[in-house]
């Protein structure tokens, strides 16, 4: 996600500074996307992003930068949120797991420490009188 923002943001940078127009936009967010712009993010910039861009209608003047930053967010928060998901599910069961492999563990040198306690037999000791 951040390199596709921090692309868009460099492309945003370049207009701004070959900009003549004194009154043009310092912000890169404020920007608008322009045609150039918008083909070279879909050649240059990540793939996931670039493929999603292509399927978005462009239309001159009416995203600015910040608006698309804001659509890429989005549309990663779409294509990840189920692989989060998952991901979460698999940690909690992980950790379900290693909480009762420990518990096993600790039950089971609980046993072994109780039974090796029991099979002790104290040596006999000798008391001598004089």
């Amino acid at each position: 996600m951040e390199q596709g923002t921090r692309c868009l943001r460099e492309l945003a940078v370049l207009e701004i500074i070959f900009s003549e127009d004194e009154r043009f936009p310092k912000s890169p967010d404020d920007v608008q996307c322009t045609s150039q712009m918008w083909l070279r993010f879909a050649r240059l910039g990540p793939e996931m992003y670039s493929r999603y861009l292509a399927t978005l209608q462009w239309r001159e003047g009416e995203d600015k930068v910040g608006v698309l930053v804001n659509k890429l967010r989005i549309y990663e928060d779409t294509v990840t949120a189920p692989f989060r998901t998952h991901v979460s599910s698999v940690e909690t069961r992980l950790a379900e797991q290693v909480r009762s492999l420990i518990e096993e563990g600790h039950q089971k040198l609980k046993k072994e420490l109780k039974e090796e306690i029991y099979h002790i037999s104290p040596e006999p000791t000798r008391v001598l009188c004089h």
